[in-house]
């Protein structure tokens, strides 16, 4: 069985080689799915069986809002929340999250729902309202893509910020922390980089290439601190060099070519 998420970021070559496997599994024990966001003008594997992924009715919204919203949800807020989600689940889920329970209840006045149309926007508002301590933690975890729970707290340590910064994320569901890192969903991993600055970003790779083992784990180090760089580095770019180097012996060619791409970057030699 291969399963495929966000099919429509796949690079080329790996949509072509996917599209052309599909087409000729015909009685092979093979189940293939690609899940792939419509986008205008763009239509990914043309020749393959389709199924198209409706949002909700409107009755089914209402009954996700009525089981998921534990206080009280005026008919008129509902209504509204149903019509400007589009049946889309996660949005369902999420908009409530961002609305008080003043607002939920209803009154004299209905609120603005707060959506802009992009699930992303359901959690930037969230994370932009989270204590400047609370941001940084979940930008670190954002950057990271380990997971490890011991490096991100070490990486936090190195900026300042203390174990009390997780309780505002934990405590609005966006980020848990245990063993493990893990994101509420990927969307809130893409919004708490959209929200941040450029220097945030370079401070956050800073960190964690300050944490990460230089002799267990050269690569990862090397990759966060090019990511920091504010300018031309032909050491960092020779470093850079040489992990392509060894991503290329183990086969990793993917990972040889993102290396020797920003080392390309930093050399000041054009």
């Amino acid at each position: 069985m291969c399963l495929i998420d966000d099919a429509q970021w796949l690079d080329e070559a790996s949509s072509q080689i996917l599209g052309f496997v599909a087409r000729r599994l015909l009685a092979e024990s093979v189940l293939l799915v690609l899940a792939v966001r419509e986008e205008p003008g763009v239509q990914l594997f043309r020749d393959l069986p389709t199924l198209a992924v409706e949002g909700l009715s409107d009755d089914e919204a209402r009954e996700l809002l009525t089981a998921t919203i534990s206080g009280q949800l005026d008919e008129q807020v509902r209504d509204r929340i149903v019509a400007e989600t589009g049946g889309n689940p996660l949005c369902l889920l999420e908009v409530p999250r961002a609305m008080s329970a003043a607002e939920l209840a209803g009154g004299f006045a209905v609120p603005a729902i707060r959506h802009s149309g992009h699930p992303q926007d359901l959690y930037t508002g969230r994370v932009q309202a989270l204590p400047e301590p609370t941001r940084q933690l979940m930008l670190l975890a954002a950057t990271d893509p380990t997971g490890d729970a011991t490096l991100l707290w070490r990486a936090a340590q190195a900026l300042g910020v203390n174990r009390e910064a997780a309780e505002g994320a934990e405590r609005e569901r966006l980020l848990d922390i245990s063993s493990v890192v893990k994101f509420r969903h990927p969307l809130v991993r893409s919004a708490v980089q959209a929200v941040a600055s450029k220097a945030e970003r370079r401070a956050a790779h800073l960190a964690i290439a300050s944490v990460t083992d230089a002799e267990h784990d050269p690569d990862r180090r090397i990759w966060h601190l090019a990511a920091a760089a504010s300018g031309p580095d032909e050491e960092m770019a020779a470093e850079l060099e040489r992990s392509a180097g060894r991503a290329q012996a183990r086969a990793g060619l993917p990972a040889a070519a993102a290396f020797l791409q920003r080392a390309a970057a930093l050399t000041p030699d054009s």
